[in-house]
């Protein structure tokens, strides 16, 4: 089979990850992702990512992004977090090396860089900078860290494929409004006809991706990419959370209240997410096609769309 026809590959979607919190198929899809459910190009299985039993098909490809990210997890039970992305991804490239898949794409994390330095602009894959390794607070880079590796040494031993997407932030439909997301906090009070509120000092700078972006770079990386080598997936423009609540605040030419609830310290800079994609774009002719503004006019319209369903 050629590697770019994926109309006649198998897809396959694994449900939530961790077995404390298991969702079953029916309930976790038909409530959450009923769009997916009821296409019927994807096949489910149904079961947990760190044991699931092995299908005895063949399959061309995996993409594996289970992992959950949740901002609660953190906070409860980080080593079930740690635990989950590792176990999970040893158990993915396992079933790789069965089913003698053709190529992987690990779903990484910007967050494997540690905190980005104030006077570094952008973060290259170069970056040697790390999370703090002796932090609870940073298991889900950690993990993200540790799973690199074993994708790197299954690679060695097996000689399996695999490419590694470093995902920074991302906006678009389906992105939860109510979860640990700025943008996404910031458009459910849009929505509501709320204030928008900053619950810090508006100076952090973050870039955003929209979705339909990311689903090429990630399919891109996934056939083109090289093995194991990281690329860098978001956006370059930066923009700060301030002015990102502004401009979804003047959204179809409304002007709501932006609330910045924290005083600005003078004598410290900016906290930066941002990365650079010159290796996505120099090796694989990626590029961003949807600017913020787009990108948040787009994303208002799903759901201003949605609720009048």
């Amino acid at each position: 089979m050629d590697s770019g026809d994926f109309s006649k590959s198998k897809l396959r979607l694994e449900t939530q990850p961790g077995s404390s919190h298991f969702i079953p198929e029916h309930k976790c899809l038909r409530l959450k992702s009923k769009y997916l459910f009821d296409n019927n190009i994807f096949k489910f299985l149904e079961g947990d990512i760190n044991n699931f039993k092995f299908p005895e098909d063949k399959f061309d490809f995996i993409i594996h992004a289970a992992t959950d990210s949740n901002s609660e997890m953190y906070r409860i039970n980080p080593l079930l977090m740690f635990d989950t992305i590792l176990n999970g991804t040893r158990n993915i490239l396992d079933f790789a090396v069965k089913s003698e898949v053709k190529q992987v794409l690990f779903i990484s994390s910007g967050a494997v860089y540690g905190r980005q330095p104030s006077e570094l602009s952008h973060v290259s894959e170069d970056f040697s900078g790390a999370p703090e390794i002796n932090d609870i607070n940073s298991a889900y880079s950690e993990g993200k860290r540790a799973a690199e590796m074993l994708c790197a040494l299954y690679s060695s031993r097996y000689s399996i494929s695999v490419k590694i997407a470093r995902c920074f932030a991302f906006v678009g439909p389906y992105l939860p409004l109510d979860r640990h997301f700025a943008i996404g906090n910031f458009m459910n009070d849009f929505l509501k006809h709320n204030p928008i509120i900053i619950k810090g000092d508006g100076t952090t700078i973050r870039s955003y991706l929209y979705t339909a972006d990311l689903i090429i770079w990630l399919l891109v990386i996934l056939i083109k990419g090289v093995n194991c080598r990281p690329y860098n997936v978001g956006s370059e423009f930066g923009i700060s959370l301030k002015n990102l609540a502004e401009a979804i605040s003047t959204f179809s030419g409304k002007s709501l209240e932006v609330r910045v609830l924290t005083k600005k310290n003078e004598l410290s800079n900016p906290d930066r997410y941002v990365p650079s994609t010159d290796r996505a774009r120099t090796e694989l002719g990626l590029s961003q096609t949807i600017d913020i503004n787009d990108s948040i006019s787009r994303t208002l319209n799903f759901h201003l769309a949605a609720m009048k369903h």
